[in-house]
């Protein structure tokens, strides 16, 4: 589903094509053939709407409802738990137990009853005690019987079941089983036209002989882009008896029904004449065959959905089907003596979209993953599910002190400092099952102590998730390199949150979708994530009874198919919401800069030094994809689960009924807008509940994600009047009967295409470059020649796209930052992560466009039109499907092969005048997927494919140097910490107050740490001081230099005899500069204009952005210099 635009299914394509070659016969364009044959006019001229609506509605006995009273009033064994009677005493250490009373087990046993009873009356009750069936004997209509008798079509039909399970229609005519003159006044109750639900008082009570119910319209849509689905009947009843027949089987919100409609007469997709045969139908059948008392199976929504799918391949379009739920009703009594009712149904992904994920704490155990040793001893015996004595055992206890396998947490501070992970442990079972995963340091490797005293602080473990429920079943999956952690602890502020925790997606979502699932009262789990299941395909694979999936090939490469856009190169700019693996960039497309850092991350960084998704990361999906490489599958995106724990609080402070509840959409939404922000803002997801197949669906509405044409080619469908067909051999007309077109340009669009207009094709956006082609070959008279006016004047030469984005890059100092969070694991939000997320938001679009001026992607913007049809009727269509149209109503500038339409919303209206469908649509670029695969040679630049490259540069041959009388030291000398108490106490008693804060704060914004320690790359050099540029003043304390390469270039950078003599020399530098350690903002100040002195200084001015994530390094800083300056 992470694909958009894929073609109709075969079966809609050779309907479609066999509807217009239908009514493109006789048209004159071909000799011979009558002006309308009668297969069409039969077909498309006589044909009427089929409605039919049948209730799941049960009407329990009176002995049914005693039975499930009793079953329910507890305990009438005084030996079983649940008597609040009775006495316990205490006596030589012994409990003795006394039972109580016949009196008091009589009174005990009447409370349970009455607790086991629903107040009222039951509508068994009701309808005998108003004689509302009193025609009709009881046996025919409790249980099923009252809905088999009463389903809706035009007009009411019952149904009766053989011996063999088929069902058949009883029709209903005049006023059969009458007696009396003229006409009769006791007409049978269900099987008479007129006098249908009088009762044996009949027609003498009633208003005389008035026609039966029916269905007068229906209204189907998918709302919110698919995500809900919704339907609207509206009821005709002529009498009170008809009016409370169907109130009791159609106006009872939560109760399901079974809504079905097509064409009476069509033609199949072999061009042949069709009755709808509407006696029985799969979901028909299924609906009453699972209300049967003696059914053995268990009805699941999967299984519905399924039968509904099958029954429009099989009418080949000419129906549809929806199993929904009543949600509201109204209703109105006409002067006539009528009521005219209106149904509300509305699909399972309405239930789906209001299901509360904070489910209060219900165990002191994770029920959804294996914990501890026990996670090992899975592991080693490769087991398919996992044994009860693997189950986890420790226990957790709420207080403001946490007693956690890797210490003790203080909660209250956890809260101020943004720790929710810890804070909130206890606020939901799904909070409390993330504490474990970051407080579990057996089964998820990453002790704190163990990752800061290791030269690597980083660890990767598995996790087993255990039991999710899919398809009616449960299934165990072993996820690999699942959890990440990182002792992150002193960069992130000195807070609980440590070692940051990260956990795949996908296994999120199982996660998620065993521990706040509900059943629907048969063991029917509600929620059912497309993703889980596609990556438990193999578990599922061969497993008896889940047949409905027959196409499920058990690989999980082929299966997830749930993509995000992304790009060689592309990385996550916070870590704290969430992190992905790195592919090495195309320098032509992304820029050296770009290229280099992502490379360095990928191959040299902290953070993906313990990723294992390579296997992953390539992509085919099955040649569906335009261009694989800029797809990424969601499931292996590492989630930091401290985000996840945010967001359910951020939720649960929104809900307006201050209920504390999380809707589960809005949870996955959430991750989803995260997972988006943080890695450039180059898609747009969306979730919907898919009615079709009951599964909640994750896609993202990037042209980059568009489906490749196939080799069937997409359905072109001719929008009105009659032509040839596409391939030019058969005479085609149309079945749509209204289209709308017109056009719309937002700002945005209105502006690139003004812009491509003067470019002269000289653009850095894809938006800009596709509207410069829209005005091919027309010239402005009076401004023939756009050229800037700094161009004019410096005569500087156009630079390329990849140099611009360098430029950005060098700027905004993203090098820089990069390293700080990949390498120095610097977490801190209000530091380089503002920095990374900020230019990453900037130049991911522009990366994603160039994919498409190198035409190796479709253009990242849909066409400035769209198009709404109404059609003949058609099932089995989907949102997000797409298809082609004939042009005849598109101006020149669009040529229509090179064009498909992506459907966003879809409706069905059913009523008098038959069954039309609406589509509205987005247009889309299409090219038949004549994409390139790796970007073309730039001739001038020697990059690109073929393109060679110099040596790259090592330690042993980098030379430059301001210092050349002293020795280069290679291999570099090993590296060196320096704990904050010293630096503090050393600077304190030497320089003072003021210049010990100051020299402090510049080594904490610009060392690398770990566990209260500055960290040193190399000789005793903790500030990065440099050597190849200038000789520095001061003390003559630089004994030596080494090379290293940073984030992008080798450099130069001193060696120093000791700590003490590089703090010596730090100090007399800083005094020099003029620092105040005692005021932030002088500081900074001085920090930013004498010290660090960046290019664009304007840009740092107080207040900026980049201004606070400076002062909040200070105050970052002054927070640890306190701690040790006594």
């Amino acid at each position: 589903m992470g694909i958009i635009g894929r073609p109709f299914e075969s079966f809609i394509n050779d309907q479609v094509k066999t509807r217009q070659e239908a009514l493109g016969e006789g048209t004159g364009l071909s000799a011979g053939g009558d002006l309308i044959k009668l297969k069409t006019r039969e077909a498309f001229m006589t044909s009427t709407p089929f409605i039919r609506l049948a209730s799941s509605v049960n009407i329990s006995s009176d002995a049914e409802i005693a039975a499930d009273a009793k079953a329910n009033a507890g305990p009438s064994d005084p030996s079983k738990d649940g008597w609040t009677t009775g006495k316990a005493t205490y006596a030589g250490g012994t409990i003795i137990l006394t039972p109580p009373t016949t009196a008091e087990k009589e009174k005990q046993q009447e409370v349970n009853q009455q607790k086991g009873t629903t107040p009222g009356k039951s509508v068994a009750q009701q309808i005998k005690e108003n004689g509302l069936l009193d025609g009709t004997p009881e046996s025919e209509w409790i249980g099923s019987g009252l809905s088999q008798k009463c389903i809706l079509l035009g007009v009411p039909s019952s149904y009766t079941r053989d011996d063999n399970g088929n069902y058949t229609q009883t029709p209903i005519a005049g006023a059969l089983g009458v007696s009396g003159a003229p006409f009769g006044t006791t007409p049978n109750q269900f099987s008479s036209a007129y006098g249908w639900g009088y009762n044996k008082n009949g027609i003498l009570n009633g208003r005389g002989y008035v026609p039966p119910p029916g269905i007068t319209s229906v209204d189907f849509e998918y709302k919110n882009d698919g995500a809900l689905a919704q339907a609207t009947i509206n009821i005709k009843a002529f009498s009170p008896e008809q009016f409370a027949i169907i109130d009791i089987l159609y106006m009872r919100p939560g109760f399901t029904v079974l809504l079905e409609f097509g064409h009476s007469v069509y033609l199949d997709n072999k061009g042949k004449i069709t009755h709808l045969d509407t006696s029985s139908t799969g979901p028909f059948d299924y609906l009453f065959d699972q209300s049967d008392s003696t059914s053995s199976t268990k009805p699941t929504y999967s299984q519905m959905a399924k039968l509904i799918r099958e029954e429009k391949a099989t009418k080949n379009g000419n129906y549809e089907g929806f199993f929904g739920r009543i949600t509201k009703f109204n209703w109105k009594f006409s002067n006539d003596g009528s009521y005219n009712i209106t149904v509300k149904l509305t699909g399972t992904g309405d239930v789906i979209n209001s299901l509360n994920t904070s489910i209060p704490k219900l165990s002191s155990t994770p029920q959804s993953f294996l914990s501890g040793k026990q996670s090992a001893a899975y592991n080693s015996s490769n087991q398919t599910e996992p044994t009860d004595t693997q189950r986890y055992k420790g226990k957790q206890t709420k207080g403001s002190k946490l007693k956690g396998v890797q210490g003790t947490y203080d909660s209250d501070e956890a809260e101020e400092e943004g720790d929710f992970i810890i804070s909130d442990a206890f606020e939901s079972q799904l909070n409390f099952e993330l504490y474990n995963i970051f407080n579990d340091s057996v089964a998820f490797r990453g002790n704190r102590a163990k990752l800061s005293g290791g030269n690597l602080p980083a660890a990767s473990s598995p996790m087993v998730v255990y039991n999710v429920p899919i398809l009616g079943k449960n299934y165990t999956k072993d996820f690999r390199y699942c959890v990440l952690k990182y002792d992150v602890n002193d960069a992130a502020g000195g807070t609980e949150y440590s070692p940051i925790t990260l956990v795949k997606f996908g296994a999120l979502l199982s996660m998620i979708q065993k521990i706040c699932n509900v059943t629907d009262g048969k063991d029917n789990t509600l929620i059912q994530f497309e993703m889980v299941r596609n990556i438990f395909c193999k578990q599922i694979l061969g497993d008896e009874g889940n047949d409905l999936y027959p196409d499920n090939t058990g690989d999980i490469f082929k299966e997830d198919e749930t993509y995000m856009a992304t790009f060689p190169g592309n990385l996550s700019a916070d870590p704290n919401i969430c992190l992905k693996d790195v592919s090495d960039g195309h320098p032509e497309i992304c820029g050296n800069q770009y290229t280099a850092i992502s490379e360095k991350v990928k191959s040299k960084s902290k953070i993906t030094s313990k990723m294992n998704s390579n296997f992953y990361l390539k992509v085919d999906a099955n040649n569906k994809l335009i261009n694989p490489a800029l797809a990424y599958r969601l499931s292996q995106v590492w989630v930091n689960i401290n985000f996840v724990t945010k967001l359910l609080k951020d939720l649960r402070s929104k809900d307006e009924d201050e209920k504390q509840s999380v809707p589960l959409l809005a949870l996955v939404q959430g991750i989803l807008t995260g997972i988006n922000e943080a890695c450039g803002g180059i898609n747009n997801f969306r979730v919907i509940f898919d009615e079709e197949i009951a599964e909640i669906k994750i896609l993202s509405e990037s042209p980059a994600l568009t489906a490749k044409s196939q080799e069937e080619g997409y359905t072109t469908i001719n929008t009105y009047g009659f032509d040839k067909s596409f391939d030019g051999k058969t005479d085609v007309g149309s079945f749509i009967t209204n289209l709308d077109l017109n056009s719309e340009l937002s700002d945005k669009m209105a502006t690139q295409m003004t812009i491509g207009a003067a470019s002269n094709n000289n653009n850095f956006t894809a938006e800009g470059s596709a509207f410069t082609s829209y005005s091919k070959g027309l010239k402005d008279m009076l401004f023939v020649d756009k050229v800037a006016t700094l161009k004019k004047i410096t005569g500087n030469k156009k630079k390329s796209n990849s140099e611009i984005l360098d430029e950005i890059i060098e700027k905004a100092e993203f090098a820089e930052a990069v390293d700080q969070v990949y390498n120095d694991l610097e977490f801190d939000e209000d530091n380089y992560i503002t920095t990374l997320r900020q230019v990453n938001s900037q130049i991911a679009p522009k990366i994603l466009d160039q994919y498409f001026l190198k035409k190796m992607a479709p253009s990242p913007s849909f066409l400035p039109f769209n198009m709404s049809l109404t059609m003949h009727g058609l099932g089995g269509i989907r949102i997000y499907d797409a298809f082609k149209i004939d042009g005849k109503v598109l101006p020149l500038s669009y040529n229509p092969s090179d064009i498909k339409l992506i459907i966003k919303s879809l409706s069905h209206n059913i009523s008098l005048d038959g069954w039309k469908t609406n589509i509205s649509t987005l247009s889309v670029p299409d090219d038949d997927g004549n994409y390139l695969p790796n970007p073309p040679t730039d001739v001038s630049t020697g990059t690109g494919a073929g393109a060679s490259s110099s040596s790259p540069r090592t330690s042993s041959n980098y030379r430059k140097t301001a210092y050349p009388e002293l020795p280069f030291t290679d291999p570099r000398p090993p590296g060196n910490q320096m704990p904050y108490e010293y630096a503090v106490t050393t600077l304190k008693s030497k320089y003072g107050d003021s210049l010990a804060k100051a020299v402090f704060a510049v080594m904490f914004a610009e060392a690398s740490k770990s566990n209260n320690k500055f960290n040193s790359a190399g000789g005793h050099n903790y500030s990065g001081v440099q050597t190849d540029n200038a000789r520095w003043g001061g003390p003559k304390v630089i004994i030596g230099q080494f090379a290293r390469e940073d984030s992008v270039r080798w450099r130069s950078f001193a060696i120093f005899a000791s700590d003490a003599t590089f703090l010596d020399f730090m100090a007399n530098r800083i005094k020099a500069k003029g620092f105040d350690g005692n005021n932030g903002d002088k500081w900074v100040t001085t920090y930013i204009n004498k010290w660090w002195s960046p290019s664009a200084k304007r840009s740092y001015t107080k207040g900026t952005t980049k201004y606070n994530a400076k002062l909040a390094i200070y105050n970052s800083a002054m927070k640890r210099y306190k701690k040790y300056a006594g």
